[in-house]
């Protein structure tokens, strides 16, 4: 990555005094080389060194689209750019099974999702999500569970968006309000955490935390817009919810799972603290000891 990022900077830096073919040869061969070397790795058994050449290359390939353009006085929609940078990423990684190539397509149709332009929002991470979901699967890869993990989290605020946020896919909104649709979420990601969890594996045990994860968040966003007593069983939902993480973390001897426990925890104890935040001195006491609370929790 930081090659990459030195390449591009070198480019960036001599922009005047590289005549246009040149700086298009430089970045071309660049990619050109790298991805042969990626190949020229993949065949001599150097998985590893294969994984880091795609994955420079797709940062390559991706930086040849802007700069390109730059260079040739080309007009053109930033979002397809984004696309185009991804379905390049992916074919380097479909190619030679780079971990690292999936990953930077993740980001950027993640990007592209959020830039605007001719596509709109097509559900992009959406769609990374699900098949980084698949390849960390079928390549047994620990960095695409990870990058699946938080991308599904991505994704399922994006549907949840589009069909119910202020300009909705449809004519009208779904529902009028969000919080049912962060609780069928929740339910979803829940649910899907344990069917990755008898799935077993690296990739398994990694989406299990991270779907359990995304779960208690879905749950958190479910009480934004709940009020009075609805909000205080929201609260103590999202405590029990958390504490049920921490025990099953400590049954099953996973560090990880108590972390995610635990932060679900602090997070639910800051926003009560907020909830019972008043005004005046009582409430100046209040935040204060909410604060000293959420110290020490991150502390311990």
């Amino acid at each position: 990555i930081l090659m990459g990022l030195a390449v591009i900077a070198f480019v960036g830096a001599n922009w005047n005094v590289i005549p246009r073919i040149g700086r298009y040869g430089v970045i071309t061969l660049l990619f050109a080389a790298s991805a042969a070397g990626g190949a020229w790795a993949l065949v001599s058994g150097r998985k590893m060194l294969s994984n880091l050449l795609l994955l420079f290359a797709a940062l390559v390939f991706a930086a040849d689209i802007g700069l390109s353009g730059q260079i040739f006085d080309l007009t053109g929609d930033p979002q397809t750019a984004l696309y185009g940078a991804a379905l390049g990423a992916l074919a380097l990684a479909l190619a030679g099974r780079s971990s690292g190539a999936a990953a930077a397509a993740m980001v950027f149709v993640t990007f592209g999702d959020f830039a605007p332009g001719l596509w709109g929002q097509p559900f992009g991470m959406v769609i990374g999500a699900a098949l980084a979901t698949v390849l960390a699967f079928l390549w047994r890869s620990p960095v695409l569970a990870h990058a699946a993990g938080v991308g599904l989290l991505f994704a399922g605020t994006e549907v949840i968006w589009r069909f119910c946020g202020p300009e909705p896919v449809v004519v009208t909104p779904l529902k009028d309000h969000l919080w049912p649709w962060c609780l069928i979420a929740a339910g979803l990601f829940a649910a899907g955490g344990l069917a990755a969890r008898l799935k077993g594996g690296d990739p398994g045990r990694i989406l299990y935390g991270w779907l359990l994860l995304d779960a208690l968040v879905f749950l958190m966003a479910a009480g934004g817009e709940a009020h009075d007593q609805w909000k205080v069983i929201h609260r103590v939902a999202i405590v029990l919810a958390s504490i049920g993480v921490v025990a099953i973390g400590r049954r099953q001897k996973s560090g990880a799972l108590q972390v995610v426990g635990w932060t679900g925890f602090w997070l639910s104890a800051a926003v009560i603290g907020l909830d019972g935040a008043l005004d005046g001195q009582n409430g100046f006491v209040l935040r204060l000891a909410d604060r000293a609370l959420s110290i020490a929790g991150a502390s311990a």
